[in-house]
């Protein structure tokens, strides 16, 4: 038998089997099968399932019961559960108390800041809050500015955990008294009539030193970031920060985020800065206190609402939001403080009512930044149909991702889908990549998950496969 007569035979082989496995799995998507592929993804990897909302049998569906680590797309089931039991309208509140006399405008003590869990608590609300107090005629704190954040009870201590560095933001841990999620922008400039990167940091706050020794050089501006390292260390109630490496004048501007300073003196030194504008003066320093009944409540701010909190985590996939909100779900019976296991605890509670079972689930913080975490195709899509026709429908769609539009999607777009609408929620971790949400065609809506499990997926090709799914499950009809 000649090379070339076992090299047909062999390619017959190749083919017949590939025939065989896509009758095997339901007429597989040819589209898919290339895109598999083309990718070099290995199909025992990869769980997809598209199904239309109003038929019982998916359109497309690959090892939908297998355990697969699904990074963000855990949001979509802390939210779907916080608006089931809290409802799209519930608002954490924020109290402010005094612990002293106020006389002629001046507070004769401390002004005592009591958390809830607003996961969303800006330097904005702050501004209006310390306006509000102003107007109503407290003009000077001649004591401390004392934080009480002890309604969560937390267990997670090391924002360092995950990947080594704490100062990343999606790392930030959950607190019941954040503000502005503790971060520091820090923007770098790169301008042709400078020999030198320009350094700046926001808020303005006081008691910061940015030590700035980024290099200008030449070259293009490749990848998303710089090769810039930022670290900082608090000496005292100084925070000194200390920026190295190099950025292209191509570059232009480089703007990061960035968690390097205690929470207690983020709060403070934001709180000094806006207070001061409003003209008015605090003494004292910052402290921890717990509230009891001897203090007297001065003003209460509510966040916004549920659904407006859970758009801004799932369409811009913010894990402090997400974590925070696993905490009010686990809030005790009497009311006093919050817990993770009892919002794990929760949740479980209200799928096992959707027949949902505690094996298709491994929920760690709600966010999905875990290597821990864990759900199948088939659970995400339940989730997903539930929520569909769910009463809170209306709420938990609107806080997905426009495909091209807005949110972590923005930049995706898909060819030939112009009628078509994509509401969807993305997740990606190191060796992961996943998508799904809903397909709005004409007056057909599919459901559609798509987890890959692989390091294949790194550096866009995990996107890349998505957009395939996409593509084709847009075709449909």
């Amino acid at each position: 038998m000649t090379h070339s007569l076992l090299l047909k035979l062999s390619t017959i082989v190749i083919l017949l089997f590939v025939a065989a496995r896509s009758i095997a799995s339901g007429s597989f998507p040819i589209k898919i099968e290339q895109a598999l592929t083309h990718y070099q993804i290995d199909q025992n990897d990869v769980s997809l399932i598209v199904q239309a909302i109003d038929e019982n049998e998916a359109r497309l569906s690959l090892n939908p019961d297998a355990l697969r680590n699904p990074a963000s797309l855990a949001k979509l089931i802390t939210s779907w559960v916080a608006l089931k039991r809290l409802g799209p309208s519930y608002k954490w509140k924020t109290e402010f108390y005094t612990a002293g006399e106020i006389k002629d405008g001046v507070l004769h003590g401390d002004l005592v800041i009591k958390g809830y869990g607003d996961p969303y608590l800006t330097n904005q609300d702050l501004w209006s809050i310390l306006g509000k107090l102003n107007r109503n005629g407290l003009k000077k704190i001649t004591g401390q500015l004392l934080l009480d954040d002890t309604y969560f009870i937390t267990d997670e201590i090391d924002p360092y955990a995950f990947d080594g560095d704490g100062t990343h933001i999606y790392n930030n841990l959950p607190n019941a008294l954040t503000l502005n999620f503790n971060a520091l922008d820090l923007t770098f400039s790169a301008k042709n009539n400078n020999t030198k990167i320009t350094a700046s940091y926001w808020p303005p706050i006081e008691n910061i030193k940015l030590n700035n020794s980024v290099q200008l050089i030449n070259g293009s501006c490749i990848g998303k970031m710089p090769n810039i390292k930022i670290d900082s260390i608090t000496i005292e109630n100084e925070t000194h920060i200390k920026a190295r490496g190099e950025m292209p004048l191509s570059c232009k501007d480089y703007s990061v985020s960035r968690n390097l300073m205690s929470r207690d003196r983020y709060f403070f030194n934001s709180f000094k800065m806006i207070w001061n504008q409003w003209g008015a003066q605090i003494d004292g320093n910052v402290g921890r206190t717990v509230l009891t009944k001897e203090h007297t409540l001065l003003y209460s701010h509510d966040s916004p609402a549920l659904a407006d909190i859970i758009t801004a985590m799932n369409k811009w996939s913010n894990n402090q939001m997400a974590r925070s909100l696993i905490y009010t779900l686990g809030v005790s019976p009497d009311g006093a403080h919050a817990t993770r296991a009892r919002g794990i605890k929760v949740i479980t509670e209200e799928l096992e009512n959707y027949n949902i079972p505690k094996t298709a689930l491994t929920i760690i913080n709600g966010s999905g930044l875990s290597r821990n975490v864990r759900a199948s195709g088939n659970a995400i899509t339940q989730i997903l149909r539930a929520a569909w026709n769910d009463k809170n429908a209306s709420e938990f769609v609107s806080s997905l991702s426009i495909l091209g539009y807005d949110g972590t999607a923005a930049k995706r777009s898909l060819s030939g889908t112009s009628k078509t609408t994509m509401r969807v929620k993305t997740g990606s971790l190191d060796d992961v990549s996943a998508i799904a949400g809903y397909i709005h065609q004409g007056n057909k809506v599919f459901t559609v998950v798509c987890i890959v499990n692989s390091f294949i997926v790194n550096d866009g090709i995990g996107k890349k496969f998505e957009d395939e799914v996409l593509n084709w499950a847009s075709s449909l009809r």
